[in-house]
């Protein structure tokens, strides 16, 4: 996560797709300006498609939240990578 993006924000990301029914939330950072942002990832979608899809010169994964998982403890490491 970049300086500007907090542990709360990310969790309050993470919160959200969870009721939103997703099953895994993809962290993005812009490589223009730095700014992160999430995409969820719903029943019936590949991870893995997302992830490589999205991650392109402009912007990049930085995470991987797996909803299946404990939140906190994802958010304890270093960079959550969990398809």
């Amino acid at each position: 996560m970049d300086g500007r993006t907090t542990a709360e924000t990310i969790k309050g990301w993470v919160l959200e797709g969870k009721a939103d029914g997703a099953t895994h939330v993809v962290i993005m950072r812009d490589t223009f300006d730095g700014s992160t942002s999430p995409i969820n990832v719903m029943p019936g979608e590949d991870v893995h498609c997302i992830a490589v899809d999205n991650d392109e010169e402009m912007e990049k994964v930085v995470e991987v939240y797996n909803l299946a998982l404990d939140i906190d403890d994802q958010l304890l490491e270093d960079r959550a990578m969990n398809l």
